[in-house]
């Protein structure tokens, strides 16, 4: 066989009857070439009168690539094209690394949103298709379910098109709430940035508007760098709404009495601070003038408490009153308002001492004294000594007036600060296991501020008391020295 050459010549000879004969065989050498195409590659023969190919050696394979971001085939040379992907607050990562290189169609990306802006939250992705730099929004649905997976949440799945793609999340607005008091606003809510407009309520009678109180999330803001005036409403306001919730309030307050009076009921005398002569009831007291009031009690009644109405309401008697002797009640004072004052005293009829179970009298150095109750004019005199020095005690709040002989005996033996009294027996109508009240009643028959029943062992906790027989009683234990002078 010659070099080259694409025969091959045998020559047979036949030893027996010396018959030669050549035989010329034409061989077939295959010259391969790969064919392919986008996704796969064969071969094929290129040599002249070639016979054909073995199924095995046409068979056609998919490309072989070294990795999503490899455009050349391993095995045919085939060059792919790779794809862009862009993103805008988002982040597109190959497996677990950021991607930064083109990769083939049919890729899996995964998309991962930033950051909501404040006073906004996610709401899904958007989808460009980018060719020679101009941006196209992908709005058909059923193209964006094909390239998405997931496009609801703030990661996503993006397969990769045969294109450039751009992909960036968007977002809604959060609605937040607008609470307005004594005014009225143009949305009750309103996103971040959003213009708000409130307009305060009309002014009712002797009225005059304030100002405005705005807080955001409970916080108080400054109303002069929050709100903005209308400049052709002065009762409107505006301002730029925060990421939080606000509240808005229009402030009134009752227009000022140029000239008020001073009215004061029965028994009562007023004077002002520097003059000893009395103001008639219903005359005029400049604003800021001192006034002192005196509740002058009646015969058989003693003193209750004080009835204040300022510009016809009523108010609390011992946040605008003061006492200057916190012992004697019926003297008190205040500062003149821009309003109408009215001030009244409230007595109560002195009951008649009710019987003692134990003996006409708890107390013998008072025996005189609730005869005169009985007897003469001289009770009422009795009861106000008596009871504007426990006026404190039994009108501070939760000490309510004792209503029979064991909340007597209490209320005495804990003002004077639990002492221990010298006999430890129990009384037999009281709890054994009350130790407070068994102490508290021992202790008062003991200082001879009451009496108990010795022969029977009984001390009758639950026999009624008066409010005279009280005030008497802790006048006693005052007198004693048994109460701490502040106690007193």
């Amino acid at each position: 066989m010659k070099a080259n050459s694409t025969t091959v010549t045998y020559d047979y000879e036949v030893d027996d009857d010396g018959f030669e004969f050549s035989v010329t065989l034409d061989v077939h050498w295959h010259n391969y070439k790969w064919n392919h195409d986008g996704t796969k590659h064969w071969r094929e023969c290129t040599t002249a009168n070639c016979p054909g190919l073995t199924a095995e050696q046409v068979a056609k394979t998919t490309h072989d690539y070294t990795d999503a971001k490899d455009n050349d085939c391993n095995t045919c040379g085939y060059v792919r094209p790779l794809y862009t992907v862009t993103t805008d607050n988002a982040t597109a990562k190959l497996e677990d690394k950021v991607l930064d290189a083109p990769v083939a169609a049919g890729t899996e990306v995964t998309l991962t949103a930033g950051d909501a802006p404040v006073g906004k939250t996610f709401a899904g992705w958007k989808l460009y298709k980018v060719v020679n730099g101009t941006e196209t929004k992908i709005t058909d649905e059923t193209e964006l379910a094909e390239l998405l997976k997931n496009g609801t949440d703030t990661t996503a799945t993006l397969t990769m098109p045969a294109y450039n793609v751009k992909a960036e999340p968007y977002y809604s607005n959060i609605p937040y709430n607008i609470k307005a008091v004594d005014c009225t606003v143009d949305k009750t809510e309103a996103a971040k940035d959003d213009t708000v407009t409130a307009t305060r309520r009309a002014l009712k009678a002797n009225e005059r508007f304030t100002g405005w109180t705005v807080t955001v999330n409970g916080v108080e803001q400054d109303t002069d760098t929050f709100l903005k005036p209308d400049a052709d409403d002065p009762a409107k306001v505006s301002f730029t709404m925060p990421a939080e919730n606000v509240e808005i309030k229009a402030n009134f307050a009752s227009n000022p009495t140029l000239n008020p009076t001073l009215r004061v009921g029965d028994h009562v005398t007023a004077t002002i601070e520097g003059s000893d002569a009395s103001v008639p009831s219903g005359s005029t007291v400049p604003v800021g003038e001192t006034v002192h009031l005196t509740a002058t009690v009646p015969d058989g009644q003693h003193f209750i408490s004080w009835t204040v109405l300022v510009g016809g309401e009523e108010q609390k008697a011992d946040t605008f009153l003061t006492t200057p002797d916190e012992n004697d009640p019926t003297k008190v004072t205040f500062t003149m308002p821009d309003k109408n004052v009215e001030v009244k005293a409230t007595f109560e009829n002195d009951p008649i001492p009710e019987p003692d179970p134990v003996g006409p009298s708890d107390t013998g150095n008072i025996q005189g004294a609730l005869s005169a109750v009985v007897v003469g004019a001289a009770a009422g005199v009795i009861a106000y000594e008596a009871g504007t020095g426990i006026y404190r005690v039994i009108n501070m709040p939760g000490i309510p007036m004792p209503s029979n002989r064991i909340e007597l005996a209490e209320l005495l033996w804990e003002h004077a600060g639990k002492p221990e009294p010298v006999s430890t027996a129990l009384y037999s109508d009281i709890d054994e296991g009350d130790t407070d009240a068994q102490k508290a009643a021992r202790w008062a028959v003991e200082q001879d501020l009451m009496k108990d029943d010795a022969d029977n062992n009984k001390f009758h906790p639950a026999f009624p008391v008066s409010k005279l027989r009280t005030c008497l009683t802790w006048n006693a234990a005052k007198e004693k020295g048994l109460f701490d002078k502040t106690e007193e």
